[in-house]
């Protein structure tokens, strides 16, 4: 008996180093695997109770989707228990908001630390942790009324700055995402739940500045759509408000008119300011979202003005436009890495031509207006001659054009050419029509082979041909016997003539000079001088005046076609230099 005990013993003892030994290799391997990253099970080998654990940050290969989402449908009764706990009062209100901003935190901080292996779990936590703070926050301002408007701003900027923070050193943002759109979204909605625009308003810029800040480090360049579609939301929200009748509804809470063009003016500031930024200091091209983001801000800011600004607003407006205009031109024209080529000379040149304009009509009164956008067109050509492109040359076409449909020259022309003789010309008329000569003779010298001069020398020349023959029709009507009004038959032929004789002139000069495009208005006077000899001179005309005007129209169409090719068969085109 001894000795059968003896041996069981024995067996006892190799199987306990056998054991011994398969705990040694069995540990060996798990340290391996842990200094090479894969996280291992737990030791079946121990005998106590191994608590749960959750691990956040697993990848998605080893925790399942359905894992991760019912961890998030865990973390949405923690939320849905806080409401209870608020609406059963047996905690204070303001205690369960605070604590329910703790909790959406956590989430927010679980959704960065799962991100590192799983871009799943990143976005359900991300999600989680929005739809626990946000909807609390809605409630919490509308429904329990525990947080005023202006906190609840703060708390909506705060989410969005806290996700910054915790997403800083990463390129992967998807909780940041979600945070912005449902921050933003929640804001937007705010700003018309509770009547008080001005504290989500202001969440709203400081999330897209926040935005333009990180994207001027290079980080989420697509986040600033996010943001910028409910600010610009907002922003024609309040520009509604504030031009109803009276100014805001009773309902809403109103704002100041300086602190409201304010509001516009800093949006134009954020938007413009970080695209020049990427543009000047990380020489980059400006991209297409910056480009309509300035638009729409500016276009919405200039409509503020316009609309609510009084006249001491107004100038300063016009000033400020001026300055900005002279920056853009330096950024355009004066910079080292200037190509005319390039989408920030156009952009900044284009800027430039049409904050000089509106800054013209803000500050200059309508006196001057007419000599000084004269005076700046002759000399935006002049210069125009000294660099490549057509960009100067088109500001002073544009503005040119503005000044002639505001002083009311181009509707006195149309007159004089089809309907009732006007009276008198516009004042200064006689300024702007030989300022349009004048630029039309110096585009005329230009040698260039870019099509966008031809377009431009063919635009000027008709506008030119357009308001000199206007003129003379008037005159001839003005100098008539006895002063008298012209017959309408008489009128419908001294029309007819006028038109003829531009388009002689013309075909001439553009046969002369090699330009095709005074032969390319020659031949659009053709047009509609045809139009006008059917509409007006057989329908109005007598039959001699007819008979006239058919022979005028006769001849002009026998001269034209033989001075363009004769002149085409003498000389050589005209090389470019």
């Amino acid at each position: 008996m001894n000795h059968q005990a003896s041996g069981i013993g024995s067996d006892l003892e190799l199987l306990r180093e056998q054991v011994q030994d398969l705990e040694r290799r069995v540990a060996a391997l798990e340290k391996e695997k842990q200094n090479a990253g894969v996280p291992t099970a737990p030791s079946a080998t121990t005998g106590e109770p191994q608590a749960l654990q959750i691990d956040l940050s697993a990848p998605t290969s080893a925790v399942s989707v359905v894992a991760i989402l019912g961890r998030a449908v865990l973390g949405m009764a923690g939320a849905y228990l806080l409401r209870a706990a608020a609406e059963t009062e047996v905690i204070p209100k303001l205690a369960v908001v605070l604590a329910a901003l703790v909790y959406a935190w956590i989430w927010q901080f679980f959704a960065v630390r799962a991100g590192k292996n799983s871009r799943t779990a990143e976005v359900i936590y991300g999600i989680t942790a929005a739809l626990i703070l946000f909807p609390m926050l809605w409630e919490s301002t509308l429904r329990f009324q525990i947080l005023p408007a202006l906190v609840t701003g703060a708390v909506l900027f705060g989410s969005v700055l806290s996700a910054v923070v915790l997403e800083w050193k990463r390129t992967s943002a998807a909780m940041l995402w979600a945070t912005v759109i449902f921050s933003s979204v929640t804001g937007l909605g705010l700003f018309v739940a509770t009547r008080d625009p001005l504290p989500f308003f202001l969440a709203l810029i400081l999330t897209f500045a926040l935005t333009e800040v990180a994207a001027c480090t290079g980080r989420w360049l697509g986040l600033r759509v996010a943001a910028a579609v409910p600010l610009d939301q907002a922003l024609c929200a309040l520009l509604y408000l504030a031009a109803q009748p009276g100014g805001f509804p009773a309902e809403y809470k109103p704002i100041g008119i300086p602190t409201l063009l304010l509001l516009f003016a800093a949006a134009v500031a954020v938007s413009a300011g970080a695209g020049t930024y990427r543009v000047i200091r990380l020489r980059r091209e400006i991209a297409w979202p910056e480009i309509l983001q300035t638009i729409v801000s500016f276009v919405l800011l200039l409509a503020a003005v316009a609309e609510l600004a009084g006249s001491a607003a107004m100038t300063t407006f016009g000033v400020s436009c001026f300055l900005a205009g002279l920056a853009c031109y330096f950024e355009a024209f004066f910079t080292k890495e200037k190509q005319e080529a390039s989408r920030n000379f156009r952009f900044y040149g284009t800027c430039a031509g049409a904050l000089f304009l509106i800054g013209s009509y803000f500050c200059l009164p309508g006196s001057t207006r007419v000599p000084w956008l004269s005076a700046s067109a002759i000399l935006s050509t002049v210069l125009a001659r000294k660099t490549k492109g057509v960009m100067l040359e088109f500001h002073g076409f544009v503005w040119l054009m503005a000044a002639e449909i505001s002083s009311g020259l181009i509707t006195y022309a149309g007159y004089v050419f089809a309907g009732d003789l006007p009276v008198s010309a516009p004042a200064m008329a006689w300024m702007l029509a030989a300022s349009a000569a004048v630029c039309c003779f110096l585009l005329s010298l230009r040698q260039a082979e870019a099509g966008a001069i031809h377009v431009l020398r063919y635009c000027s020349a008709a506008n030119t041909g357009f308001l000199l023959s206007a003129f003379a029709v008037a005159g001839i009507v003005a100098i008539l016997p006895s002063g008298n009004p012209a017959s309408a038959a008489r009128l419908a032929f001294v029309r007819t003539f006028l038109i003829c004789t531009l388009a002689l002139v013309l075909a001439v000069m553009g046969s002369r000079w090699k330009r095709r495009e005074f032969v390319g208005v020659a031949y659009t006077a053709i047009g509609l001088g045809t139009v006008k000899l059917l509409l007006e001179d057989w329908r109005l005309g007598s039959k001699g005046s007819f008979a006239l005007s058919l022979l005028a129209f006769g001849v002009l169409l026998a001269v034209i076609p033989r001075l363009v090719r004769g002149a085409s068969r003498e000389r050589p085109p005209a090389n470019s230099k």
